[in-house]
């Protein structure tokens, strides 16, 4: 099977209510996840330094696959908007939209070459031929995608 690196857009960083683990360790290790936006540019998977949120439609896609998507489960977070946000938003600019669709912290367990999905590989999420076909069904309009080397 073949496997790709994936990098999600930045839309956000992490947020004051976000309760970390361990900063030090690679990928960050948090226990509570806030992510404050920016922007939102409309893809349904967004990144900030190692950690993964999708809406909720992707979400319950990649749960309900059969066979079963490895190396993932989910957990709620906590999403606001950032002062450059609603900045964005009074300028009319299209990447601050009113509303945001319900995102959940998609938290990525699984090994490259093994699991659906994978830890990240030099700042790069790893996934699957078939979780890439998944989330190819999504916005993915500013991810961007190369093949990884097993």
């Amino acid at each position: 099977m073949k496997y790709y690196q994936i990098h999600p857009q930045v839309d956000g960083h992490f947020g004051r209510n976000t309760v970390f683990i361990d900063e030090g360790a690679r990928p960050i290790q948090i226990e509570k996840l806030h992510m404050e936006l920016d922007s939102f540019t409309g893809d349904d998977i967004i990144t900030s330094i190692g950690i993964y949120v999708v809406t909720d439609q992707l979400a319950g896609i990649l749960q309900s696959a059969v066979p079963k998507i490895s190396g993932i489960s989910f957990a709620d977070v906590e999403i606001s908007k950032s002062d450059e946000y609603y900045w964005n938003q009074t300028k009319g600019y299209d990447y601050a939209p009113e509303q945001l669709p319900k995102f959940v912290w998609l938290k990525v367990s699984g090994e490259a070459g093994v699991d659906d999905f994978a830890k990240p590989s030099k700042g790069h999420l790893v996934v699957s031929e078939r979780a890439l076909h998944v989330l190819q069904s999504f916005n993915l309009e500013h991810c961007k995608i190369k093949e990884f080397a097993t």
